[in-house]
């Protein structure tokens, strides 16, 4: 993790911390979960990970076991990257090579729900990649999810 740029953790955990601290009754308070769920949809190099790991050791977060899901299509540019990340948290930690727009219909049907989405570029690249109309899909099959959650 040492090979990340500290700024891109600052900014993630900037944003983790902030999002940690809103008020919301309908979500179970992260701070307190033993075993965090994390899907990052459009992970790259996982600096969301570096930020999570960094709360944790920090006593921001509580967790004991880390799950975490990155699903990104450009492995053959992140595979050193998250090969390195494997080694460092050890059991946990998957990788999907893929693009959302092909998971999403999994991901809905599973069992396995997240405790946190994290969305990196994600709208800006399906914007530049994508037709308009396979976005508005993502779009209705995600928030149709994640209604089911709350």
């Amino acid at each position: 993790l040492h090979q990340m740029s500290p700024l891109h953790i600052a900014a993630q955990f900037c944003e983790l911390r902030r999002w940690r601290k809103m008020p919301n009754p309908n979500l179970a308070d992260i701070r307190e979960k033993t075993h965090l769920k994390v899907m990052s949809v459009g992970c790259g190099p996982c600096t969301e990970l570096a930020a999570i790991d960094y709360m944790r050791q920090t006593n921001e977060l509580e967790f004991e076991t880390l799950e975490f899901i990155g699903i990104d299509p450009l492995s053959d540019v992140w595979e050193p990257i998250w090969a390195d990340i494997e080694d460092y948290f050890g059991t946990g930690i998957r990788f999907l090579n893929r693009s959302i727009l092909e998971l999403i219909d999994v991901i809905v049907e599973q069992d396995w729900v997240p405790d946190l989405i994290i969305f990196q570029y994600v709208f800006s690249d399906m914007y530049k990649h994508n037709e308009q109309r396979d976005i508005e899909d993502f779009i209705e099959k995600l928030v149709d999810f994640l209604n089911k959650l709350i």
